[in-house]
């Protein structure tokens, strides 16, 4: 009846404090015989979705954190929980009325924000301002919560911002000094920024603080992404003979080969173009028949001045795509190019 006692609480409160502790097992087995007796208790509910999600138990998390919601439609806690969860199934236009019902409940929820914030990062690039927003409110209300300045940095770095991406990744070290994935996010953000030397210098303090299988293959990654530029080269071969080959990118899949290009692009602009090239390089050779591979190639070994090999890449580009406006452009550039080559 409502107005007595939980008989429950003495158990939930316990299972608090070892959540606490990072206690898991001890906390899911005072937890269970409470939802064996009340399978709608909420707090239990919560807590159990806690402990799932942080013992890798991601699908049992999200059936759990379903049930909540269906308790408690109104809790933010519940809503929060259970939109992460969508996100990490990647699934968040299912995620996105849950974090906006948070927020519209309680416009000083930070975690509202937050789950909005990365929601909307999902959803795509037509969602940048909102998303910008959501995560600066996010700030707002949780300054002193290293994930919301990683949230607000990653949306940042989304919508082209790369210094103030940066700034923020940096605030969320200030504030986690020892979270490894802050690391490497920032040494991706100044990567992108083409400022390789403290990209290294990350790089490393990221190895050190966590030098296990699994982050190093997050550094892989993150450097095979971008061609591992030349200041890597030793980091990379020390790491590779620490830990094995992870195997972790694929050169010829068309997100890296955008990746790929896109970086070519932040490179040139800064002024790093012998590294620019040499990415480049790597990128026609691994894909010698991909139109937007031949046609970066193109495009820039004319702006060095390479006009035969941009004459050679512009026609297998027109040959593989002959619908593409930009490779026939290309073909045009590079023939006029080469005709105005000085013979002799």
């Amino acid at each position: 009846m409502a107005g007595e006692p939980d008989p429950h609480a003495a158990a939930v409160s316990r299972s608090d404090a070892l959540i606490q502790l990072g206690r898991w097992a001890q906390a899911e087995a005072l937890l269970r015989p409470v939802l064996a007796t009340r399978p709608d208790h909420p707090t239990a509910l919560a807590d159990l979705a806690w402990i799932l999600r942080n013992t890798g138990r991601q699908d049992e998390a999200y059936e759990v954190a379903r049930r909540l919601v269906a308790v408690e439609p109104d809790w933010p806690t519940a809503l929060t929980g259970l939109s992460d969860l969508l996100c990490q199934r990647n699934e968040p236009a299912e995620a996105e009325p849950y974090a906006r019902r948070v927020v519209q409940l309680d416009p000083e929820n930070a975690a509202g924000w937050l789950a909005l914030a990365t929601v909307l990062g999902k959803l795509g690039a037509e969602h940048g301002e909102e998303a910008l927003h959501a995560a600066r409110e996010a700030v707002r209300h949780a300054p002193e919560w290293p994930r919301a300045h990683s949230v607000l940095s990653m949306t940042e770095f989304n919508h082209g911002d790369l210094d103030r991406a940066e700034r923020s990744m940096a605030r969320a070290l200030a504030l986690d000094p020892d979270h490894v994935a802050y690391h490497n996010a920032l040494g991706m953000i100044q990567l992108e920024r083409g400022g390789l030397d403290e990209a290294l210098g990350t790089f490393q303090r990221a190895a050190a603080l966590s030098p296990d299988a699994t982050s190093i293959a997050n550094i892989f990654r993150l450097l095979e992404s971008h061609g591992v530029p030349e200041p890597f080269v030793e980091l990379y071969t020390r790491l590779r003979t620490a830990v094995g080959d992870p195997g972790t990118v694929d050169p010829t899949d068309p997100h890296t080969i955008d990746h790929r290009l896109h970086y070519v692009d932040r490179l040139w602009e800064r002024g790093a173009r012998d590294t620019a090239w040499r990415l480049l390089e790597a990128v026609h050779r691994d894909n010698p028949e991909q139109e937007s591979a031949l046609t970066g190639y193109a495009y820039y070994a004319l702006r060095l001045g390479r006009a035969a090999e941009a004459l050679s890449a512009a026609r297998t580009a027109v040959r593989v795509a002959p619908d593409s406006a930009e490779a026939r452009r290309l073909l045009d550039e590079a023939t006029r190019a080469v005709e105005d080559l000085p013979t002799g």
